[in-house]
């Protein structure tokens, strides 16, 4: 692959995807987890989303629909790099990636086409039950359990660690980053699915300067 390509289907989506992160972090930390967003009672929270849908609307958009697509786009990528070396291992990185995207870009969608629909009703009592039934879909298809996730990330860092493609060190991060999104699909360990977060955040960094710098020519 050139420059060009290594940039666009490698590079930028990796940055963007860690920027999203971070931004659904910081929103959850600043804004969304001290408000009635949290609240356990479903009127209070449906109030909530309809006063403040259009940034709701957005910030699913853009951490959902918007991380499927940079998630299919690296996983492209990827498996091209990677099928010189095991063309089953990326084989199995462009289809869980495929899976993973394809579970965000539902999750964002159902999530983004309920707000819509929820904010046009009228009665409270409707629009929590409405959105009870969003939120159980949402959670479902890409929220709280990152399975997928953690898998894809172990089966990206297993071919590089087979094939010394880099370094120890972000092997290492990628490990704890697999283990940690396969162990947050426990239930009562949902609250590591954070930890996923910063771990990937962190990995997603680092692949992008390995494919940046010339590190990563003898794979792509």
């Amino acid at each position: 692959m050139n420059n060009k390509e290594r940039f666009f289907l490698g590079y930028l989506p990796l940055i963007f995807l860690s920027m999203i992160y971070i931004l659904a972090i910081l929103t959850m930390i600043f804004f969304l987890g001290s408000t009635d967003y949290m609240s356990v009672d479903p009127i209070k929270n449906v109030e909530f989303v309809v006063d403040n849908h259009v940034f709701l609307y957005y910030w699913y958009f853009v951490i959902y629909i918007v991380s499927a697509i940079c998630i299919f786009l690296v996983s492209h990528f990827l498996s091209r790099a990677i099928s010189k070396f095991s063309v089953q291992g990326a084989s199995f990185i462009f289809s869980i990636g495929n899976i993973w995207s394809v579970l965000l870009l539902l999750s964002g969608l159902v999530t983004t086409i309920g707000i819509t629909e929820i904010v046009q009703m009228t009665e409270n009592s409707g629009r929590s039950l409405v959105w009870s039934v969003i939120s159980v879909i949402q959670n479902s298809f890409g929220g709280g359990q990152e399975l997928i996730g953690g898998l894809w990330c172990f089966s990206i860092t297993y071919i590089g660690f087979k094939y010394s493609l880099w370094s120890k060190k972000i092997v290492i991060m990628g490990l704890l980053a697999s283990v940690l999104g396969v162990l947050s699909s426990i239930h009562c360990l949902l609250f590591l699915g954070g930890g996923f977060g910063l771990a990937q955040i962190i990995w997603f960094i680092w692949m992008a300067g390995l494919i940046k710098s010339n590190q990563f020519n003898h794979v792509s």
